[in-house]
Formats: C-alpha cells, sequence, structure tokens
C-alpha cells in the first residue's frame, strides 16, 4: 500500500473540519467509549450513475435539435487496481454520452474521507465528494481517499474509456470499377469470401468461368467449366468450386488451395457450414456432405420438398452462444409462386455432422413482417443477425432488413447501401463478408463497395485471463 503525507499548509480547511467532526462525536459519545480510528483507507467500489446521452433529432417546427437525456449506466462494469491505484472500465462506454456531467457513486474503507483533485498537474485543488455532484470524467481525474486520523491518503486514477466513433454507423468505401480494371465483361459476376481473401465469379463468352481475387487484387485467377458458376459454396472460412462435369472440388482458404476428386450427385451447390456442405439434389430434394464433397447423403426434411427454395438462395451461418460446438444454418430464398422468402433451418453438432433435421420456418406466404421477394436477394449473416439486400422489379434498392430467425424482418438495420439510387436500372447485385466483417458488394454497373458497421470493426479486448 502506497502511502502520501498530507501537509498541514495546503490543506488546513479539511483538518478544520475533519476536527470538528471528530470533536462533535465525541461530545456524542459516554465519556467511557473509546473512539477507533483506523489508519488504512482505500476505495472498495466504484460505478457510473448516470451521464448525459446526447441525442440528436427534430423539434416541433422541423429545425434540427441536439438535448441531453439522462441515462443510467450502472450496468457498464469498472475495475479497481489497488496495486497500481487505477480506476478504469474495460468494456468502453456508447459514442454518444457526455463525460464532462457524470454522477459517480463510490464507497471507502472504514468511513475513509474521499476527496477529488480537479488541479492541473503539480497544482493540487481539492473538493469533497458528493453522491449527488455532476463530475467532468472527459479525462483522468484523481481520487483520493483519506483514512479516518486524516493524516495519509491512497491516491487512485480514474479514467473513464468511450468509443471515439458510433458502433452503429455504417460506412462505405468505392473500392474499384471492375469493368475499367478488366476483371469482369459482360455477364454475371458473383462473390465469396475464403477468410479474408474476396474473389469474384464471372462467366466468360467462351462459356467457362473464371475466378479472380479481389483482396488482395489480382494476386490468384484460375479458369473452371462453365457449370462452376453456379456451384460455389462458402461457409466464411473456406470456399469450394465444383467442377461437376469433371468430377473435381476446388476448395480455398486463407492457407492455400486444394484439389481432389469428387462423386456429385446433385445439380447445384447451396452453401456450407463448418463440417457440411449442402447441395440440391437432380430429384430437388437436399443433400449433405461431411467430407468437403467427396460423398453425399439424403437431408431429413420436416416438410415437402418441393417447398425448398429455387430462386436467390443464400445459406447464413450463426454459431449459438449457448451451446459450444453448435451452430444454426439457415437456407434462404424464393419460390416462383410464392409472394415471400422461404425459409429453413437446421442445428448443426459438429461433433455429429450429418446428423439433425431441416425444419422450415417460412412458408413463402405473404405473412406479417415476411421478407418480400426480391429481385436478386443476397442474404447474410452480419453479426447477430441476418441481413437482406435485393432490388425491386425495375432495379431500384428496396429497404435494407434483418432477421434474428428468417421468419420476422424489420425493414430497418444498422447495415445500408453505398448508394441512394442505381445508377443503372439493371445494375446487378452480390453481396459476401469476409472474416474481418467486412461487406463486399457489386452494386450496379462494376461498381466494387467495401464496407463495415463502426462495431463490427472494434478490437475484443480480453477479460479473461486462466
Amino acid at each position: 500500500m502506497i502511502k502520501e503525507k498530507l501537509t498541514r499548509s495546503k490543506f488546513f480547511a479539511f483538518w478544520a473540519l475533519l476536527l470538528a467532526a471528530v470533536s462533535l462525536t465525541s461530545c456524542l459519545k459516554d465519556d467511557d467509549e473509546d473512539t477507533v480510528y483506523y489508519e488504512d483507507a482505500a476505495l472498495t467500489s466504484f460505478s457510473v450513475s448516470t451521464m448525459n446521452k446526447i441525442v440528436y433529432g427534430k423539434s416541433k417546427s422541423g429545425l434540427d435539435s441536439i438535448y441531453a437525456k439522462p441515462v443510467s449506466c450502472e450496468s457498464y462494469k469498472f475495475y479497481i487496481d489497488q496495486r497500481e491505484g487505477l480506476i478504469y472500465n474495460v468494456d468502453s462506454l456508447p459514442y454518444d454520452l457526455d463525460l464532462k456531467k457524470a454522477i459517480l457513486s463510490m464507497t471507502s474503507k472504514n468511513s475513509g474521507v474521499v476527496m477529488l483533485n480537479k488541479g492541473s498537474e503539480g497544482r493540487d485543488s481539492l473538493v469533497f465528494y458528493a453522491q449527488t455532484d455532476t463530475i467532468d470524467v472527459s479525462r483522468p481525474l484523481e481520487v483520493r481517499v483519506y483514512n479516518m486520523q486524516g493524516k495519509d491518503y491512497r491516491k487512485y486514477m480514474l479514467t473513464v474509456n468511450k468509443h471515439q466513433e458510433d458502433g452503429e454507423k455504417f460506412r462505405w468505401t468505392n473500392m474499384m470499377d471492375l469493368k475499367e480494371s478488366g476483371v469482369w465483361g459482360q455477364g454475371d459476376m458473383r462473390l465469396f469470401c475464403a477468410g479474408s481473401k474476396v474473389f469474384g465469379f464471372s462467366r466468360e463468352d467462351d462459356g467457362t468461368t473464371s475466378m479472380v481475387s479481389l483482396n488482395p487484387f489480382a494476386s490468384e485467377s484460375t479458369t473452371f467449366e462453365g457449370s462452376a458458376f453456379d456451384n460455389v459454396a462458402s461457409n466464411g472460412e473456406t470456399l469450394y468450386v465444383l467442377e461437376s462435369a469433371a468430377g473435381k472440388m476446388h476448395r480455398f482458404a486463407e492457407s492455400g488451395r486444394q484439389d481432389y476428386e469428387v462423386n456429385f450427385p446433385g445439380v447445384k451447390l447451396l452453401g456450407a457450414s463448418t463440417k457440411e456442405i449442402y447441395a440440391l439434389s437432380k430429384e430437388g430434394g437436399l443433400l449433405v456432405s461431411t467430407d468437403e464433397g467427396r460423398t453425399w447423403q439424403t437431408e431429413n426434411l420436416d416438410n415437402d420438398e418441393a417447398l425448398l427454395p429455387t430462386d436467390n438462395i443464400s445459406c447464413t451461418l450463426h454459431a449459438l452462444r449457448t451451446n459450444e460446438g453448435m451452430e444454426r444454418v439457415m437456407l434462404l430464398g424464393t419460390c416462383a409462386d410464392k409472394p415471400s422468402v422461404v425459409a429453413w433451418m437446421k442445428i448443426v453438432d459438429q461433433a455429429e455432422p450429418g446428423a439433425g433435421n431441416w425444419v422450415m420456418v417460412a412458408n413463402g406466404e405473404n405473412e406479417l413482417l415476411s421478407l418480400p421477394k426480391q429481385d436478386q436477394l443476397a442474404i447474410m449473416a452480419y453479426g447477430d443477425v441476418d441481413v437482406a439486400w435485393g432490388l425491386s422489379a425495375d432495379g431500384q434498392l428496396e429497404s435494407v432488413r434483418e432477421s434474428q430467425d428468417g421468419l420476422s424482418w424489420k425493414s430497418e438495420s444498422s447495415c445500408s447501401w453505398p448508394v441512394e439510387q442505381v445508377a443503372e436500372p439493371e445494375g446487378r447485385l452480390s453481396v459476401a463478408v469476409d472474416s474481418q466483417h467486412f461487406v463486399w458488394m457489386i452494386l450496379g454497373d462494376g461498381c466494387l463497395w467495401r464496407g463495415r458497421l463502426n462495431k463490427m470493426g472494434w478490437t475484443e479486448t480480453q477479460k479473461v485471463f486462466r
């Protein structure tokens, strides 16, 4: 424990107040009773009770309005390092909180007196701490706890960490024009990711499928048979490209590429989870492979296979927070005779790949909060939700929607479009998400965009050490 001496010349007022309190206490006690004074001092608890949240809105007259709204901050945990004399929070406070007017809650050991040093370096300016006072914590603040005798004190440095950017803001960057760069002709193009690598697949005039890396740009390119364009699947970390006529599977990951022979009885790859790959069978059912496409078996469905999606098919993957090693796979898409999206779900145990059943969650009927059928619909897993981007019949941008269950979709999303409208009504759309939570999008007539929700790029701080 580090102790520092309090000089009489600086703190005469403090001594006078403390002696008066002691004298009053002595007068109220019996003569036979002894007063006990503790020499040690420490801060035992700290929290922020409330702060002001800066709210931006509109006044009744329609003008821009800014006002402060008190919010509770007691759920944010602060740590007291008794050895180093530090008070801090690991999880940063939200961007829109005003640190200049905070109400703090502090408790000391043995009824020690808590004081705040608001002076500059080398010049003390001590004030008594009161639980109702608003305090400026926008910069480091010295907190002192004096023992009952008023001779010694323990010093702490309080630092309140706050995010320096709005975590809910989505930022887009125009990366390149794919046609001007020569990697995209007149046909369609699809985006897929393998870890942090991004690949573009396009149909060539000679009927083949070309693959080129877009991040890093043009560091890898390959030509496949034409059917490969419709036979690409990714689980985010691993990318699978199938040449069905040749019976070959090509596996791409951060570590490199692997090629091997497969026996594929289906017609189209649909998606992948960590331990499984999914495909549509020639009979219209659902197939699964647990050995990276070498062999296949029929999946179990709880409903009619005729309700499986046939167009704009997306496969999303979420790790279950409640069960380690368990994943939720969603298969979503449209059917010609259905007004909204059809959705199927499967819970996959990584310890038992190939087990489990598919359950239909949305039947494609126009129900409340369902996702309407859209052109070139792309649905991606982003954070804890699935996000849907799609175009209207005339090629314009639909509202970005998100869902936690594939059944109920809300039209307000933290994600956004990179532009307000598509320049080319017949423009194309393809979306992929890499391992760094960047959303990659082909939109319009060859523009490649990259965007990310700010909070998805924040580094996770280690809180548990074993």
